[in-house]
């Protein structure tokens, strides 16, 4: 779906059965995806590209082979200019069922974004993946997470110093990780090489940590 301009409004929606799921290229436009299921897709369920004014609520996003949500070029990071995502009382379940690595419920690459109220759980890789800035995480519920990975957490940010003043805030972490030991280690959030600026306070993590690693691993 290519988004030129006004808005786009798509709601009750089941998309289910699919080999891949919806694609939206929205820069010039607002996006609001309400009520809508996506269930048994094999690639990711949703791509959002050039993404700027968009509203997921009420989704639920269940049995997907790959990401969920695959949130790419939000905002612009280069100015910290803001994308203005909220994803807001949604439920993530079961991604990662072709690839159970770096396949998370959601993951987001950009700046400016709002996640919460929302529910993770049952996914072999992390629930969110983070890559950017001022993004916030908050009264989410994270629940048997990163059951068939490690290295990672059920949030995981790495690799760049400039991803900076992401708040982490009344999220509950637990359990991370599946049966017996792991190589590495799991977290519940982790921040790996060189991640810094970070806020996390007022969350709540149990049996988080399989392996290495704690509820919060700083690398």
């Amino acid at each position: 779906i290519d988004v030129e301009g006004g808005t786009l409004r798509l709601e009750n929606v089941l998309h289910a059965g699919s080999r891949a799921g919806w694609c939206v290229n929205n820069e010039n436009a607002a996006l609001e995806i309400v009520n809508c299921t996506f269930r048994r897709i094999g690639r990711e369920g949703l791509i959002l590209r050039h993404c700027k004014n968009v509203v997921i609520k009420d989704c639920a996003f269940d049995e997907i082979g790959l990401t969920a949500v695959n949130i790419l070029s939000l905002g612009l990071r280069d100015t910290l200019e803001s994308g203005n995502l909220l994803v807001q009382r949604c439920e993530f379940s079961n991604s990662g069922r072709l690839q159970s690595t770096y396949t998370p419920g959601i993951y987001i690459e950009g700046c400016g974004a709002v996640v919460r109220d929302c529910s993770f759980h049952d996914i072999p890789s992390s629930g969110m993946r983070i890559e950017g800035n001022e993004i916030v995480v908050r009264d989410c519920r994270f629940m048997r997470t990163v059951t068939e990975s490690d290295d990672q957490g059920s949030i995981d940010m790495w690799g760049n110093p400039s991803y900076r003043n992401c708040v982490f805030f009344n999220n509950y972490f637990g359990p991370v990780g599946g049966k017996g030991k792991c190589a590495c280690g799991r977290a519940g959030i982790r921040f790996d090489d060189a991640i810094s600026n970070q806020r996390v306070y007022g969350n709540r993590f149990e049996n988080c940590s399989a392996g290495g690693f704690g509820g919060v691993q700083i690398h």
